[in-house]
């Protein structure tokens, strides 16, 4: 659950996630993770970290959060907070929310060896590289679905070469293994170190038990 833009105050953060009546009528008892984004920590630029850290510790502390993490932070702002969380003994980010693929390997040059150090667990997105690792996108045809098509501006960008000879790759591992592309894909990006988790995009339950199959 993102913290958007509410990181400014200790009272901002408070009524905006953890209203108490709100969790009354969910049935709620306490959050189990709550995610500051990027964007929330530049928006916070006036903020120093350690009143973010403070107020993100104050929550856990109270109960109404067991644990907190990061989503798309650079290497500086993740080993910031946590310097801070050390210095003053304060809760500490236990999960990133991170692209990574196997055609968007960025996170493996400073993020991984950070989750590593920190033990921070990457809790990937879009694991099948914005849907091209798929099985439908093949060399020589047309973009297979209209989704992809008209969102493709928005995603990591690739180098066609480098898509096709992944997928060729693919390919013949799903030859000798009996699994699909997809499968093989996400299986990959899980047994990566630091890995903890993946966030899979299945529309329906045909997707979401093929999916399932990558763990097999």
């Amino acid at each position: 659950m993102g913290a958007r833009g509410v990181v400014a105050t200790q009272m901002q953060v408070t009524s905006a996630l953890l209203r108490r009546q709100n969790l009354r009528l969910l049935h709620f008892i306490a959050l189990t993770i709550v995610c500051l984004t990027a964007t929330d920590y530049l928006l916070a630029a006036q903020t120093p970290v350690d009143s973010v850290m403070s107020t993100l510790d104050d929550l856990v502390r109270s109960g109404k959060v067991l644990y907190i993490g990061a989503s798309n932070f650079s290497g500086w702002q993740l080993m910031k907070s946590q310097a801070a969380a050390d210095r003053y003994g304060y809760a500490k980010y236990v999960a990133h929310q991170v692209y990574y693929s196997l055609i968007g390997r960025d996170y493996e040059w400073e993020l991984m060896p950070l989750g590593l150090d920190q033990g921070i667990g990457a809790v990937v997105w879009s694991p099948l590289g914005w849907g091209r690792l798929t099985g439908r996108v093949r060399r020589d045809r047309p973009t297979p679905t209209r989704r992809l098509k008209e969102t493709s501006q928005f995603a990591p960008p690739v180098d066609d070469t480098r898509l096709h000879r992944v997928i060729d790759a693919l390919d013949e591992v799903a030859a000798e293994t009996g699994k699909n592309i997809p499968q093989i894909a996400l299986n990959w990006v899980l047994q990566r170190p630091a890995v903890a988790t993946v966030l899979i995009g299945a529309r329906n339950e045909e997707q979401l038990r093929d999916n399932l199959g990558a763990i097999d």
